[in-house]
C-alpha cells in the first residue's frame, strides 16, 4: 500500500502554467497584491513576495533566513547569486520590513543586515 492510499489522499493532476511572474509585476488573490522581486540563487526561479504597507513584509521563501540563507548545493543553485539577490534586493528595504522565511522563525531586514554572518 502506497502513503497516498493509506492516507486517503488524490494525487493532483498535473497543471499547466498560465503565466510566468517576472520581476516587478504584481500577483493578487482576492483584495490582495503582492509584487514580485526575482531572487534566484537558492533555485534559478526563485521569488520574493512584497507584501507593501505601514510595515513591509516580505516573503522570502528560502533565500533568506534568521541568522542564514537558503542551501545553494541544490539543482540550479548558485551562491553567487543567492548573495547578489539578498544584496541587490533584499537589503535595500527599510530595517523593520519583516521578512516571513520559507522555514523557522521571522526576522528582520534590520536584524540580518546586523547579524547575518553570511551578509558580512
Amino acid at each position: 500500500m502506497n502513503a497516498s492510499t493509506w492516507l486517503q489522499i488524490q494525487t493532483p493532476q498535473k497543471g499547466c502554467v498560465e503565466t510566468f511572474l517576472n520581476d516587478g509585476q504584481s500577483a493578487g488573490c482576492s483584495e490582495v497584491e503582492v509584487g514580485v522581486i526575482q531572487t534566484p540563487g537558492h533555485t534559478p526561479g526563485s521569488i520574493t513576495f512584497l507584501l507593501r504597507g505601514d510595515r513591509n513584509i516580505l516573503f522570502a521563501g528560502d533565500t533568506l533566513f534568521l541568522n542564514g540563507i537558503g542551501r545553494t548545493d541544490v539543482w540550479g543553485g548558485s551562491h553567487t547569486e543567492i548573495l547578489s539577490s539578498i544584496e541587490k534586493q533584499l537589503k535595500t528595504f527599510d530595517d523593520d520590513t519583516l521578512v516571513i522565511t520559507g522555514h523557522g522563525s521571522p526576522t528582520t531586514i534590520g536584524h540580518e543586515r546586523r547579524n547575518n554572518p553570511f551578509l558580512r
